[in-house]
């Protein structure tokens, strides 16, 4: 892991990916240092994470964006087993911007991309929100310029977003699980030297083939499942009390199994 590659990384875009229907969501996600756990300059700042997973259950080596203006030797000096294709980076305020977009875009899509070898040449489909890093000219048009046919959500649509569904909860509750073991052992510290160690713990253990597989399923995507849409959609927007995403999902699959 060399500097100059590590500058390539950019936001934090959700992505999944499949083998076979090479079905692509994107989205922004931020993971935030949690209260009485200190930064190295005391205070609490917001570390941008791109997590790309697969509907075939995989998912692809995260990409870290930090708030600062150069990267720092002193945060990569302690890692250990740091996947080759992962990226770092920094950008004066931790969030992304058109043209960190583009670059990633052209990273994780472009040619030569492990998006594009798994294809095979055939078109990919990226599902995205309507964050204005992605939703412009220059970003649409490379889409179409790698054979990527770019899908931008509606508002309020989370439960169409598979990590949204069956990933990011657990994800939440094991990185929570490790900071409180942490704290137990008199380890309060979280910084940037060590963010990209304790999230990696919390990804192996939420970003499992099972989770990953029941994002896609759940909202309908792979296998596509229109029905399923269709009452998901008239239970969320009917209902008078909160329903857990993944319950609605269990209650219409178990009623109407025959129509999936």
């Amino acid at each position: 892991m060399g500097n100059t590659q590590s500058q390539r990384v950019l936001d934090i875009i959700r992505h999944p990916r499949t083998s076979d229907s090479r079905l692509f969501p994107a989205d922004l996600k931020e993971l935030q240092l949690p209260s009485g756990v200190r930064i190295q300059d005391g205070s609490r700042e917001f570390a941008t994470v791109l997590c790309c997973v697969c509907a075939d259950g995989t998912y692809l080596d995260a990409a870290i964006i930090m708030k600062g203006k150069h990267l720092q030797d002193s945060w990569f000096q302690n890692l250990e087993d740091v996947p080759s294709n992962i990226l770092f980076g920094v950008s004066p305020n931790g969030w992304t911007d058109n043209t960190k977009s583009l670059t990633w875009l052209k990273r994780n899509f472009g040619p030569g991309s492990a998006t594009e070898i798994k294809a095979a040449g055939e078109w990919r489909m990226l599902l995205f929100d309507g964050h204005v890093s992605h939703v412009n000219g220059e970003f649409l048009i490379a889409c179409l310029d790698y054979r990527v046919l770019p899908v931008c959500l509606s508002p309020h649509t989370t439960h169409l977003q598979p990590l949204d569904v069956c990933v990011f909860s657990p994800l939440k509750k094991a990185y929570s699980e490790i900071l409180h073991q942490r704290t137990q052992a008199g380890e309060r510290r979280v910084w940037k030297g060590n963010f990209y160690k304790l999230f990696s713990k919390a990804e192996k253990i939420a970003f499992t083939p099972e989770n990953i597989r029941s994002g896609f399923w759940c909202t309908g995507l792979v296998p596509c499942y229109l029905y399923l849409l269709y009452l998901l959609y008239s239970t969320l927007t009917t209902t008078s009390t909160p329903v857990g995403l993944l319950d609605c999902c269990r209650s219409i699959h178990n009623s109407d199994s025959s129509k999936c």
